[in-house]
């Protein structure tokens, strides 16, 4: 593990060499700004801004021009025991995203994203680790209705089409450029689908301390922009109120109608997310709760052990020991199914392929899940880029027997 986590801050240290750009002025000035604290030093600001390239609200064709990216490394051990109680240990490192695209503001009502995977790291699935063009993470055009039509009882009225992010839950609608926690809890992966990208129409809109949206997709499986609208369809629907500057109330619900013979990206039938997000000066907790059905064969759920309802509560507060500097993050998750494999848990390792070929850990599933995590992240420009470190403790009751384990997580994440 010494030599991965070695490797892995050799690659650290010249990614951000690569992707913090050179500018002028006193740059041991800069770093003494930096190794500060103060995340709008010259350094941070420039490497933050150097995707922002043009910008023009006169320009009657195109207002804004940004280019944007991610590069995201992580190493993990984990040390866990398998359904017959058999201890086993294994080492991962893989790139977790590499991203690159671009957004448009044009015509003085419509916006463009677009974001492609340019590599696909597959090793801890035991394969290769690819680079070039893979799929597309989004891709969208979207027009600003308020501005266009003139409507000033709203603060904001915006629709678009085409290939989004999909979020439910709190912790998919927090990019994974800033969550508190390595990887997202196994119920967020669940309901958000870890990260499934389906075409579709986003209509979002703010009204004072409201704000709504409503999401109708496609339930084919194509993640190209051409998805056929012949499949089921998916039904989307948020409701957040803002209580005051600190806390707001959020919930969320999926319904998805495919049927027998319809491709189909939800591995359930619907999902309801109820939380509160507190946010203060130097801490926040954002506690959540679950409740769904896994559906059956209509929704593409043919083994029984997956189906029936599930459940779950999340509650992740975080603290900052120095001010936008380091952070001090712990999660807590349960979640449970009355199916025998309705839930799965949130470690990518502990499912992965382990060096024995023995070790039997029930592909991470089973009725009854708690996750416990601990971590640091150590914050170098804001959130554009930081180093995280933590420790996770996993425990599922699987259909064969108990599955433990602890992930020991090291990241290190950057963004423009």
């Amino acid at each position: 593990m010494n030599k991965v986590k070695h490797k892995l801050l050799a690659q650290s240290f010249l990614l951000s060499a690569l992707t913090i750009p050179s500018f002028g002025g006193d740059i041991a000035a800069d770093l003494g700004n930096l190794s500060s604290g103060d995340p709008t030093s010259d350094f941070c600001n420039a490497f933050v801004n150097m995707g922002k390239l043009y910008k023009d609200d006169d320009n009657p064709w195109i207002q804004e021009f940004k280019v944007h990216g991610r590069i995201n490394f992580q190493a993990a051990t984990f040390d866990g025991n398998d359904v017959n109680g058999r201890n086993f240990e294994t080492d991962f490192a893989e790139v977790r995203r590499i991203r690159i695209g671009n957004k448009i503001k044009f015509l003085d009502y419509f916006n463009l994203k677009f974001t492609a995977n340019m590599g696909l790291d597959n090793r801890p699935k035991g394969r290769d680790l690819t680079w070039g063009y893979e799929n597309l993470d989004e891709c969208f055009v979207g027009i600003d209705l308020k501005k266009a039509l003139n409507l000033n009882s709203l603060d904001k009225l915006h629709l678009l089409y085409g290939v989004p992010k999909f979020d439910l839950g709190g912790e998919s609608y927090e990019s994974s450029k800033k969550i508190v926690t390595a990887e997202r809890s196994g119920v967020s992966n669940k309901v958000y689908v870890d990260g499934i990208r389906p075409t579709g129409f986003k209509l979002s809109a703010i009204k004072q301390d409201w704000d709504f949206l409503l999401g109708l997709y496609s339930t084919e499986e194509n993640p190209e922009f051409d998805a056929k609208w012949d499949q089921g369809l998916a039904y989307q629907g948020t409701l957040g109120y803002q209580m005051n500057d600190e806390h707001k109330l959020v919930a969320d619900f999926l319904y998805n109608d495919s049927g027998v013979g319809q491709e189909n990206q939800w591995t359930y039938e619907w999902a309801l997310s109820l939380r509160s997000e507190y946010v203060a000066d130097r801490w926040g907790v954002m506690t959540e709760g679950f409740v769904g059905d896994n559906g059956d064969e209509a929704n593409g759920v043919t083994k029984a052990e997956r189906q029936g309802h599930f459940w779950a509560a999340v509650i992740t507060p975080y603290y900052y020991i120095i001010p936008d500097r380091l952070q001090l993050g712990f999660q807590y998750q349960y979640s449970a199914s009355t199916g025998d494999e309705g839930v799965r848990t949130s470690s990518r390792y502990l499912r992965r392929n382990h060096a024995d070929p023995t070790v039997d850990v029930g592909g991470g599933r089973g009725n009854e899940h708690h996750s416990y995590y601990l971590g640091l992240n150590y914050l170098l420009c804001d959130h554009n880029a930081k180093i995280m470190t933590g420790i996770q403790y996993d425990d599922l009751n699987a259909e064969e027997g108990k599955v433990t384990g602890t992930t020991y997580w090291f990241a290190y994440r950057t963004f423009f």
